[in-house]
């Protein structure tokens, strides 16, 4: 190459080294270019430092082949470097920087390339070129490229190719530029691993997980390494969680690069109180215990609170309650509350039933009865299971009389008798005391007895009448006793001294 007012003439091309002494002068290294001449940011071009000064564009460039469509960190990539154009000599220059304007991966050399260094502006950058311009008309050069490790995020090939017809003018020579990108091919990363999610049972619960990678992610959810059928988005949602819902969780994000499991997220699903064994009901003899027993499940502590027709019962706070002494007069409704911290539940309502033996608080009453008319004998017995009756006619059972009133019919003196009746239920009987039934006519006193001193008798007339009973010690000079009214046709005499007064006479008329 011949440059004006130059000292020094050589043959070759694609020098770029521009050096001051007393005057301007070019040298043209046929050895190749000195680091730093690809057009990356912050360098030069061969061009612009005057080395080749071509005055005619042509049509040729220079490309890069061999480069995936992204690159994976740490691996090495055969790569060829061609000058497309036609000429007497070619050599190139190529540098891979990222984006911080650092050198990125590293180029390994053969017989006909060569590494040089530089720093531009504090970035250190390796560039590989040529390594004999004049001695080989070659316009390809082979060399591998390995790409960093972990991934530098975009890396930028730029590249410089010269043309040159070995004529000694640097106008006639053509320098190519051109850079191309390439994107890491990163395998997946996991941005946003899934948190761990309590609700409350019957509650949805949502996982989401976010990660990065080359091309497009696919995803897998996983409950305890066993894939979730159509469960193929960023975010997994478990529906109306229950109990058996309540387990590991991962997401499995992939692409073409490789594969990446997320952090294990946990579902926790909180139970409000639910019944599992309702208490039953309880029957007992008067004076035992009654126990009523509840179960329940539910998260973390739960409390418990026995009520009696809707009324706490103090202290009653465990999963049991006992009834001591039960007696009749006891409540006899019971439920038991549940209560967590998640909400509470009310048990079924149970009865307490306190078996008892009848007793009677109502006797049956003696009565007079007309001639053909009817008579009702009525007992009131109280007793827990409810007494069943069993009316008597002088120590004989009545037949088909099982009702708690006894009803005769038709009355005549053949009926006149001693009535009573059994009370009995599975606990034990009672006996009724005797109510006897007369004929209301004619008017006459029966049960004479005179025991010591006292006499007795009863009076029978028509109920509901007045009657008065005089008594004497003859025939006159009768004096009345006893007035009263027969509410049952009945009146009772009881006279007192009678032997010290000698023979006494009784009499009774109705008023």
């Amino acid at each position: 190459m011949k440059a004006s007012r130059c000292r020094i003439q050589v043959l070759g091309f694609f020098a770029c080294g521009l050096f001051v002494c007393d005057v301007p002068w070019v040298i043209a290294n046929s050895g190749g270019p000195n680091p730093g001449y690809t057009g990356a940011p912050n360098e030069l071009t061969c061009s612009t430092v005057g080395c080749h000064t071509p005055t005619v564009s042509r049509a040729g460039s220079v490309s890069l082949s061999g480069l995936p469509a992204t690159y994976a960190p740490g691996t090495t990539y055969g790569l060829t470097l061609t000058v497309n154009d036609t000429g007497s000599r070619f050599g190139f220059q190529l540098t891979a920087i990222q984006s911080s304007g650092s050198q990125a991966g590293s180029f390994q050399t053969n017989a006909v390339t060569r590494l040089v260094t530089t720093n531009i502006l504090g970035n250190p950058r390796q560039y590989i070129e040529q390594r004999d311009f004049a001695a080989t008309s070659a316009k390809a050069w082979a060399f591998n490229w390995t790409a960093p490790s972990p991934a530098a995020g975009t890396v930028t090939f730029y590249m410089s190719g010269l043309r040159a017809n070995n004529d000694g003018n640097i106008t006639s020579d053509t320098l190519f530029n051109a850079s191309v990108a390439r994107t890491p091919s990163l395998p997946p990363s996991i941005t946003t691993q899934p948190t761990n999610q309590t609700v409350l049972r019957g509650s949805n619960a949502t996982f989401v997980v976010a990660a990065t990678g080359t091309g497009t992610l696919s995803y897998q959810w996983r409950t305890n390494t066993i894939n979730i059928l159509s469960a193929t988005n960023t975010s997994y949602t478990v529906t109306n969680a229950q109990p058996s819902n309540a387990t590991n969780f991962t997401a499995v994000v992939a692409n073409a690069f490789g594969s990446v499991t997320s952090a294990v997220a946990t579902l926790t699903v909180n139970l409000p109180p639910s019944i599992t064994t309702q208490p039953t009901n309880q029957t007992v003899l008067r004076g035992s215990d009654a126990t009523f027993v509840v179960g329940a499940t539910g998260t973390g502590t739960l409390r418990y609170q026995w009520r009696t027709h809707a009324v706490n019962i103090v202290g009653a706070t465990n999963a049991g309650y006992t009834v001591t002494n039960a007696q009749p007069s006891n409540p006899t409704n019971f439920t038991a509350v549940v209560t967590n911290a998640f909400g509470s539940v009310t048990s079924a309502v149970t009865t307490l039933t306190v078996n008892f033996s009848p007793s009677i608080s109502a006797q049956p009453q003696s009565q007079t009865v007309a001639s053909g008319g009817n008579a009702s004998l009525v007992v009131v017995a109280a007793g827990t299971p409810s007494p069943t009756y069993q009316w008597r006619s002088n120590g004989i059972n009545f037949a088909g009389r099982t009702n708690a009133t006894l009803t005769v019919t038709n009355f005549q003196s053949a009926n006149e008798a001693d009535y009573n009746v059994v009370a009995a239920n599975s606990v034990g009987l009672v006996t009724s005391s005797i109510a006897k039934l007369y004929l209301n006519s004619p008017v006459r006193f029966t049960n004479l007895l005179l025991q010591g001193d006292t006499f007795s008798a009863l009076l029978l007339g028509v109920a509901n009448t007045n009657y008065v009973i005089d008594a004497a010690t003859n025939f006159s000079g009768w004096t009345p006793v006893v007035t009263n009214t027969a509410t049952n046709g009945l009146i009772d005499l009881r006279e007192t001294n009678v032997l010290t007064r000698g023979r006494r006479l009784f009499r009774a008329r109705a008023l």
